[in-house]
């Protein structure tokens, strides 16, 4: 059986961005709804910015790399408003 080539990073981030394709685009009071609760479980963390902002550090990667998230003023708003209780409905 012949070996299997590995593909390239260029050819992962484009297979990756063809399944996106037709895939509903969150919005960024979802994505911060999201990483709200994935912080609640440990599964990112916050890290202090060189500029004095924070951003959310991701688990690694295959490739041993841990991207980060910075929050943008509308996550940013919508995690206040989680933190008062608002907006917080899952039904």
């Amino acid at each position: 059986m012949p070996k299997a080539k590995k593909k390239s990073a260029l050819a992962v981030a484009a297979s990756r961005r063809l399944q996106m394709i037709g895939q509903p685009k969150m919005t960024e009071d979802q994505v911060a709804h999201m990483m709200y609760h994935a912080e609640e479980r440990g599964e990112v963390e916050r890290t202090t910015l060189e500029d004095g902002n924070w951003a959310w550090v991701m688990p690694a990667q295959p490739d041993g790399k841990r991207p980060v998230l910075q929050p943008t003023q509308a996550m940013l708003a919508h995690l206040e408003r989680l933190a008062r209780g608002e907006g917080h409905d899952h039904h």
